[in-house]
């Protein structure tokens, strides 16, 4: 045990002898750890963690291409999610959602959000609470007329929670 309070002294003495060294040497070590850190976050975040939903291995996503004009990952249209639901057996539970944009008028001046549409059962099928996961209400079958804005749940954002 002596044998290394000797040698961290000596290590000390010849660190202190040399400053421009010591400073390039824990600036490297500060990125190297920085670097390291930011990598493990980012791999941890996106492949490591498990997703937000029991039994994350049976969700599947289905989407089609449209081969004529190279549209590749383009979504189902309305018949053909009605198929899924109603008539393909083979999924416990088909919910839709999709990306729109929309203008929020709810602060002092309108303001460009994306917004996630989900299809009524969403929350039920997917096994999330809206009050846990976000804020608002969950949707109604009424809720799913067309032009109906009823019901909004919102996950916070640089917006902040909302509902409307």
């Amino acid at each position: 045990m002596e044998a290394i309070f000797r040698d961290l002294r000596h290590a000390v003495r010849r660190l202190l002898r040399s400053p421009g060294f010591t400073a390039i040497a824990a600036l490297t070590l500060a990125l190297g750890i920085g670097a390291n850190v930011a990598i493990f976050t980012v791999v941890h975040a996106v492949l490591i963690r498990p997703l937000p939903f029991p039994d994350p291995d049976r969700l599947v996503r289905v989407t089609a291409d449209v081969t004529t004009t190279g549209g590749r990952n383009i979504g189902i249209s309305q018949p053909e999610l009605d198929d899924l639901q109603h008539r393909a057996g083979i999924f416990e539970g088909v919910t839709a959602l999709w990306p729109v944009s929309a203008s929020f008028l709810g602060g002092a001046q309108p303001e460009r959000i994306e917004v996630l549409v989900t299809s009524p059962n969403y929350f039920g099928k997917a096994r999330l609470r809206s009050s846990g996961e976000c804020t608002g209400r969950r949707t109604a079958f009424p809720d799913s007329r067309i032009r109906s804005s009823s019901a909004t749940a919102s996950g916070g954002g640089r917006l902040g929670p909302r509902v409307t």
